[in-house]
């Protein structure tokens, strides 16, 4: 069965990748510590010779909802900033930021209120997943073209990264059934 959540479109919105040129390459394990807007959710185990790699995650979301055909537009941002602090980055050999816009449509929503809020909450989850896979493909062929080899960020599970976020960060809109050009030509003569 196909999932109610399809990607239409992505886009790379922005990028910036810089290489420490002064870091030593080893074989050390990388130490991954994961933040939503600054707030340090989890770390990996960390080893005394671990390289850190600090993992910043922002996301947008938004919704527009067609009552009509029980469906919604949504568009997701996410943003990841890997050693964006000077001090990280002395110690690593990357300092990536990579911003991830998707369209996606999602369809068979429920009537009722409180089901459709849990249903947003799983959009959030899914959307912002399907686009750190997406991520994560662009941060590994970027890295993989330095001396200090590709760089394979983890997996995630989203559920408390969403739940990290303000709700009100989420914004959606209910939009008119829409009409067709027939309809909308005749209106328009009318009036």
């Amino acid at each position: 069965m196909f999932s109610p959540i399809q990607l239409k479109a992505y886009d790379i919105v922005s990028l910036a990748f810089h290489v420490n040129l002064s870091f030593e390459p080893s074989d050390r394990e990388p130490h991954f510590i994961l933040s939503v807007r600054g707030k340090e959710l989890e770390q990996t185990e960390k080893t005394a010779e671990a390289v850190p790699f600090n993992l910043d995650l922002h996301t947008a979301h938004t919704c527009e909802v067609n009552e009509e055909e029980k469906q919604a537009d949504v568009y997701t941002l996410l943003t990841l900033e890997v050693n964006s602090d000077d001090d990280d980055f002395k110690q690593a050999p990357y300092r990536i930021e990579v911003s991830l816009g998707g369209a996606f449509v999602a369809t068979r929503l429920p009537d009722d209120e409180k089901d459709r809020q849990e249903v947003f909450r799983i959009i959030h989850v899914n959307t912002a997943s399907v686009l750190y896979g997406i991520m994560r493909q662009h941060v590994l062929e970027l890295t993989r073209q330095t001396r200090f080899g590709g760089l394979m960020l983890p997996m995630l599970d989203f559920r408390p990264v969403i739940d990290a976020l303000e709700p009100e960060k989420t914004q959606k809109k209910t939009r008119s059934p829409r009409k067709s050009k027939g309809e909308a030509r005749k209106k328009a003569s009318e009036g």
